[in-house]
């Protein structure tokens, strides 16, 4: 296959790589080097074999289990290692790359701007690498980024031994995080002083660009998050903003004695005092804000402007929380409101907050799974009976098929039955109504176009209903880095949303995302004016035509048909590590509501994860290719023109083009084979899947006209075609360490593939 991928980057990967192999050599000899490099090379020839030659692969693969079953325990985890790092290092190269063609590039925000973009950070899908891990593999892309501009023999040293201590170092965690340890990871990626600077050089070109959490404040599900979590998470954050105060003020040029030398004496010790957040600190950071507005009329100095900047980003001195509970719990909360965390995590909000605004300290209080209008009366109820008043906005969530689908009416009658609804969100909130549209569990019941189809129709219905009220609507995008979870370019995730969706841009950051999209200003700066541009873009949202919506029905049909099926959830358990998740050690909170597998218990995480590791990403594709096939002639000229005109559709048509590149059959077949399923049900299990594969490519190429599945960006191909087969000693690797129940091999092969997969989930 000739190579898409730009020279600097190609000649990048193939030099960091022969330098680990080199650190791989001097920590664990010759011998076993020569292992390592020989599945390698073995593994590069099988470049450009994918699911349809199976069979050829799978011979293989079968032939490197029996390679690697012979190994003792300490040399899979070392093989394991290996690859895993190997994987990391090629994500490092590319990011890398992506910064320094990024520091020269001409960035332009257009005409229009939008209000705000905001970034809601949370830790799930959990980040499943290391914090050890992460710090070695930051300083390892700055050595890569300096390779540019210094040359390569000058830095090779230093990448050699950063490399070798990476070599010491598990990839995955061994110890269950907390949540004070996800607020941690998520705070050094973003709270750093170039990310803040970043942060302030934007809100003076008039776009502010903010930072909120879940973490710390998500109840849902979560039992390790309740008031003193959410205090803690939000004190956490505070000691970010105060050093950054702190570093600005020992910029100040002053005369000692002067007014303005005592005035930043009493500022230096007022910010003490905020180090800990108590009750009534908001009539704390009240009085620190009064002494800075003083101090910034004394002086005309560039670093109290930047703390009066940074003092309107976080007005509490604190990175906002979003706080999440479960409608049903919120029921319960109002009958017994100390019993449940929910409830006195609102009170503690009241208490801290006293002197200022709650909205500072907590941006919403999202209701999960609400289903009727009676929900989010049970939401609204809630805050003025913990709060005295509603001075928290009530987020509904909808994120099943027919929550979606009666959302706007849920919102109309809302209105009618709290009449004074919609004048509060004019007066307190500048007449901005927040709704969260989730992509993981929609997409996890009827899969991921369907999904999409319906959050599309719920947000014209939204927009018209909230307008009707005079009310502005903000669309809170639950969106994951996966195509499952809602994830995509920018242009493929907004191209379809209603104009009003792009005033105020609001999505999650999740998991690995965060380190990724925070890796560096370059790497950040470039994904906000992305976004930025969007409100500038040509919209004509047409609505989707009935042959669309049919096959979307079809594809519900066919998807939810197998995923109820009782022998289906047998393959899930014996074919996959899901049953094994609990023991990844990736996340604080817990990976399944149910102990029992059925497909409504199951967090849409996991879900993800278990088709992530099997190299299957069985959600976004099932049912597509059976339900095109099933479509008479005029149906399919239909379906072509909504092709053309449906841009939910035509973006879904690129991310499948995407997934299927990714999907690899012959792994799948190995987990098959090394289940306890019979023979007769691999056999019949795999066809389906085959078969229902091949339908879907025909699918893609038969409605877009194109032969390559990647198109529309040829060197993601080349780059997808060119990790791939590093991922399979992984899979192999991940076999043995479920046959073994060696877990701290399972976690290190989840890692692993996660970072060739380019996503946990």
């Amino acid at each position: 296959m000739e190579s898409k991928l730009p020279l600097l980057l190609t000649h990048l990967v193939s030099w960091s790589v022969s330098v680990l192999g080199k650190a791989i050599k001097e920590e664990h000899g010759e011998n076993f080097y020569l292992k390592i490099e020989n599945v390698r090379l073995q593994m590069k020839k099988m470049r450009g074999l994918g699911s349809r030659d199976w069979e050829k692969t799978n011979s293989i693969l079968l032939a490197n289990y029996q390679d690697f079953d012979r190994l003792s325990l300490k040399e899979q985890m070392v093989m394991a290692h290996s690859f895993s790092s190997m994987l990391e290092l090629i994500n490092r190269c590319e990011s890398a790359y992506r910064d320094f063609r990024l520091s020269s590039k001409k960035m332009n925000l257009g005409k229009k701007k939008p209000e705000a973009i905001v970034f809601v950070l949370t830790a799930h899908p959990t980040e499943a690498r290391s914090p050890e891990a992460l710090a070695i593999y930051r300083l390892i892309q700055e050595v890569l980024l300096k390779s540019f501009t210094q040359g390569k023999k000058k830095v090779e040293t230093d990448l050699f031994n950063l490399l070798k201590k990476a070599l010491k170092i598990p990839m995955a965690r061994e110890t269950k995080p907390t949540v004070l340890n996800e607020a941690s990871h998520i705070f050094e990626n973003v709270l750093k002083e170039e990310i803040l600077s970043l942060l302030i050089e934007f809100r003076e070109k008039e776009l502010p660009v903010m930072l909120r959490s879940w973490v710390g404040g998500d109840k849902d599900g979560h039992p390790g998050v309740d008031e003193k979590t959410m205090v803690e998470t939000l004190t956490l954050s505070r000691k970010y903003l105060l050093n950054f105060i702190f570093s600005r003020l020992k910029e100040v040029d002053f005369e000692k004695k002067s007014k303005t030398y005592l005035l930043i004496g009493e500022i230096k010790t007022d910010l003490k005092k905020l180090e800990k957040i108590q009750d009534s600190d908001g009539t704390k950071v009240l009085k620190l804000v009064e002494k800075i507005k003083m101090l910034k009329l004394g002086t005309d100095s560039a670093p109290i402007k930047k703390i009066d900047s940074l003092l309107r980003l976080f007005p509490a001195l604190v990175l906002p929380l979003e706080i999440r509970e479960d409608s049903q719990i919120v029921e319960e909360a109002l009958k017994n409101p100390k019993k449940h965390a929910i409830a006195r995590m609102l009170i503690t909000l009241q208490k801290i907050s006293k002197g200022t605004k709650p909205k500072y300290y907590i941006r919403g209080f999202i209701l999960s799974m609400v289903k009727s209008v009676k929900d989010l009366e049970n939401g609204i109820s809630l805050v003025k009976k913990t709060m005295g008043n509603l001075d928290l906005p009530v987020v509904p969530l909808f994120e099943t098929e027919g929550a979606l689908k009666h959302s706007h009416i849920i919102l109309q009658n809302i209105f009618v039955k709290q009449k004074k609804l919609a004048k509060i969100h004019q007066e307190k909130w500048e007449g901005r109504f927040e709704v969260m549209l989730g992509y993981s569990d929609s997409a996890k019941e009827v899969g991921v176009l369907p999904s999409r189809l319906l959050i599309s129709l719920a947000m014209e219905k939204i927009d018209r209903a909230l307008k009707k009220n005079k009310l502005n609507p903000v669309f809170f995008h639950g969106s994951g880095g996966s195509v499952e979870r809602g994830g995509g370019s920018i242009k493929e995730q907004t191209s379809w949303w209603p104009q009003s969706a792009l005033n105020i841009f609001k999505a999650t950051v999740q998991g690995e995302m965060v380190a990724r999209s925070f890796a560096s200003t370059n790497i950040l700066k470039g994904q906000i004016y992305k976004i930025a541009w969007q409100i500038n873009e040509p919209r004509k949202i047409k609505g989707n035509n009935s042959a669309l919506i049919k096959f979307a029905k079809q594809i519900t049909n066919h998807y939810q048909k197998i995923i109820n099926d009782p022998k289906f959830l047998e393959v899930v358990e014996k074919a996959s590590p899901y049953l094994y998740l609990k023991e990844l050690k990736i996340g604080s909170r817990p990976t399944t509501r149910n102990p029992v597998l059925k497909v409504g218990g199951l967090r849409a995480i996991p879900w993800i994860l278990c088709w992530t590791q099997t190299r299957v990403l069985f959600p976004t594709w099932w049912g597509v290719g059976k339900s095109w096939e099933a479509l008479g002639k005029g149906e399919k000229v239909k379906l072509r023109m909504a092709y053309k005109s449906s841009k939910v559709f035509s973006t879904f048509v690129n991310i499948l083009g995407f997934t299927l590149s990714k999907v690899d059959l012959s792994i799948w077949r190995l987990y098959l084979e090394k289940s306890d399923l019979l023979r007769n049900d691999i056999n019949k299990i795999f066809q389906e899947f085959f078969d229902e594969y091949l339908r879907t490519i025909k699918f893609v190429q038969e409605i877009s006209g194109e032969r390559k599945l990647l198109w529309h960006r040829p060197w993601l191909e080349t780059s997808i075609n060119y990790r791939s087969s590093m991922i399979h000693p992984l899979n192999i690797l991940q076999l043995l360490a479920l046959k073994n129940h060696d877990n701290s091999l399972l976690r290190e092969t989840v890692t692993g593939i996660a970072c060739g997969m380019l996503t946990t989930g």
